[in-house]
């Protein structure tokens, strides 16, 4: 074979190469949703500080995860434990001097967010956090030893509702690391009236909270 013929059959194989792929690509199977839906997910976890009862201040922690939809939309879960105040008087701002001086008290339920231009450096986020609460007294904290024992632990708790909306500035550290701080306003419901809350009341839980968060996932 002398180079005129080398050179082409070495043109004919390249070109029956490159036609192939535009073919294997032009024959790519077609699916319901083709490519403008994307599908990912996030984890994380966040501290916040909450206004309560007019003139305390305390401490939630919590976590969230959500899957979403074409990188704006979120839907998911959520749940939150208030870790600081733990005494009871200074939760309800009301002296209490009884057996069961502890207040444990969380909330979760579901998760709805919009992504305003996710993939800049810095974006926003709006959201709704809905879902339903409980509260109990107990004579110790949840640090107490005696905590562990189901004897002593609480057993009478009421549940309460929940509607939380909040607006979080987010930043990307990387692609699977983000940063947020946010503000957001919990609107209680059930607790007024109500034997077993005792002194606690809707008022009392209504507020402000300070979220610092971070997520991890695929943005």
């Amino acid at each position: 074979m002398n180079k005129i013929q080398t050179i082409t059959v070495f043109i004919i194989t390249f070109l029956l190469f490159s036609s192939g792929l535009i073919f294997a690509e032009d024959s790519a199977p077609k699916t319901l949703f083709g490519d403008f839906l994307s599908i990912s997910g996030y984890g994380g976890v966040s501290v916040e500080y909450a206004r309560l009862n007019d003139e305390t201040y305390g401490w939630l922690t919590g976590g969230r995860g959500a899957v979403i939809i074409d990188d704006t939309f979120a839907i998911g879960g959520f749940g939150k434990m208030f870790v600081q105040p733990t005494k009871r008087a200074e939760l309800t701002g009301t002296p209490y001097s009884g057996e069961e001086p502890y207040v444990h008290l969380g909330y979760g339920g579901l998760l709805l967010e919009y992504h305003l231009n996710p993939k800049d450096l810095v974006h926003l986020s709006v959201g709704v956090l809905a879902g339903v609460g409980g509260v109990s007294y107990s004579p110790y904290s949840i640090e107490d030893d005696e905590f562990d024992t189901d004897a002593d632990r609480p057993t009478d708790i009421e549940a309460f509702v929940v509607v939380e909306p909040e607006v979080t500035l987010l930043i990307n550290l990387t692609r699977f690391c983000r940063a947020g701080l946010g503000v957001s306003y919990r609107y209680p419901y059930g607790l007024d009236g109500n034997e077993n809350a005792a002194e606690l009341t809707d008022s009392t839980l209504q507020g402000f909270n300070g979220i610092l968060q971070i997520q991890f996932g695929w943005f």
